[in-house]
Formats: structure tokens, sequence, C-alpha cells
């Protein structure tokens, strides 16, 4: 970026955007200078960081909001990092001194969106901020995400152009598409620590032992049921349900499980001849 480019403001200590500009820089030239036997790996958007952004909006529907407009992004999922380091640690001949693009696919916000609803199961609409307005979100880091949001949007053929997905494939030839890792790792309609639901669905009169679930979601109908056993399944999770206290306490550490918190409005008619359950608003 040119220092007289006015399209995004510089923070701290002169960068545009900090993680990127000492690690691609000033960290890159100190290995280079030291002579020691280096591989540089060319981090792309960690799909990972792509949940946060998602949210039920006021009115209902499920949003992805990224300030990217209509430009792809080189993504790729955790998982393949180890994928690429193992290869280059397997082939020293080939990547010491090379510098190895670590990226799975390029994609549009729209194309994200329809991953996430492709794994929810339901509509994801993609509603892209401004980078002004992402910058002014106000929580920790909001003005860097927002400079380097608008440097994937606005410097596509720098970023895209060093995350060739033939070159990255030399090194890993199978990487996670991005709806691979969603069917993984998203667990909703499950919450995630930290909200409000995932209290409310956790909640016990056993205090004494903490459960700790990976997720935990309060079902108000055989629907939600459904869509409860259907996401367990999906990510390969144990599903347990909360029940007394007492029963909480045996239970015992829930660290990679899901909790389902039954709360249904009337009575459930089980009928195990007909695998159906029945409530007063749905059969299944």
């Amino acid at each position: 970026i040119a220092p007289d480019d006015d399209r995004m403001p510089y923070l701290g200590d002169g960068y545009r955007v900090p993680h990127f500009d000492v690690k691609g820089g000033a960290a890159d030239a100190l290995f280079a200078k030291s002579g020691l036997p280096t591989t540089y790996l060319l981090m792309s958007f960690y799909w990972d960081n792509l949940l946060p952004q998602t949210q039920r909006d006021p009115d209902g529907v499920i949003a992805l909001h990224l300030p990217l407009g209509d430009t792809a992004v080189a993504g790729v999922a955790s998982e393949d990092i180890g994928r690429v380091a193992l290869h280059a640690l397997q082939r020293p001949a080939e990547a010491i001194g090379a510098t190895i693009p670590v990226v799975g696919e390029h994609l549009t916000g729209e194309q994200m969106a329809a991953a996430l609803s492709t794994v929810i199961g339901e509509p994801v609409a993609y509603r892209p901020p401004t980078h002004d307005q992402f910058r002014s979100f106000g929580f920790p880091g909001a003005d860097e995400l927002g400079n380097m949001f608008q440097y994937y949007a606005e410097f596509s053929g720098s970023y895209l152009g060093r995350r060739d997905l033939d070159a990255a494939r030399e090194f890993n030839p199978h990487p996670m598409s991005l709806t691979d890792f969603l069917t993984a790792h998203v667990i909703a309609p499950f919450s995630p620590p930290g909200t409000s639901e995932y209290a409310e669905a956790g909640a016990s009169f056993q205090l004494a032992v903490p459960v700790d679930p990976a997720g935990a979601y309060t079902a108000r109908s055989v629907d939600d049921v459904v869509r409860a056993v259907a996401t367990a399944r999906r990510t390969g999770r144990t599903l347990r349900l909360t029940t007394t206290g007492h029963a909480m306490g045996r239970t015992g550490p829930l660290t990679d499980a899901l909790l389902l918190r039954p709360l249904l409005d009337g009575p459930v008619r089980v009928d195990p001849d007909a695998r159906t359950a029945r409530d007063r608003k749905s059969v299944v």
C-alpha cells in the first residue's frame, strides 16, 4: 500500500494491518537475515474466525456480517495449517527457503453464506457493513480487522495473487472445503459458552460439579429436538440431556458434548411402532 494512500488509517506505530505488517515485513526480514533454514507459510483467512461473524438479525434471519463487498477471499481451515507444516517438514529439500501459500478456497461473502446455509439448514443472508462501519464497532481490534478486510477487498490482486490454489495443492493436495469445515464445527442451534442462551440451557441445581459442554440448547418443540439430534450426528458429538441436579452431578464434565434442555410446551406422545413423536404443534 502506497504511503500516501488514505483509504485506510494508520494504526499504532505506523502500520496499516499490524498483525500482517509485523509478521510479513519485520519478522520475515529477521529470519532472512539470520541465515537459518526457513520455510515461510503464507497464511489465509481462517475459516474458524468466520463463525463469530454470524448472528440472527432483528428480522429473524441469520446473517453473515463481513465487510468484503463482492470480492473473493482466500480462506483455510486451521486443521490444514498443520497438514502443510507436516508436509514441509517431510520434504525439506523443497521447503527450505520456499514461501508456501496455505489456502483451501477462494470464496466470496455470498459463497460463504451459502455454505453456512447448507450446513445450518436455514437461509443465511450476506449483509456486509462498510469498512468504516466495521472499524467503528468498538470491540478490541475492530479498527485493525476493518483494515484487514479492506485490504482483502481492495488489494485482492496482491492478496489472492500470492495465494495460488495450484501452488498450495503441492503441499496439501486435499484441503478441507468451507462446507466440510462447517460440517465438523458448526454447532447451531446450540449456543456456545459465554452466551445467555448457553447459561439458560445448562442451568442446574447441582453446582458442585461443572459440566461445561461445548454447546447448550433449550428445545421448546419436537422440531427443536430433531434439529439438535441432527447437529449432534453431523458433528460426531455426544448429545446429553439436562436432567435433575443430582443426575447432573453424576454426569461430570461434558467438554466435547452437546447439552440439550427439553422445555416443551405440553406433553409429547411417542409411538415406538410408528417411530414418531408428537406434541401439540408437530409430528416427526
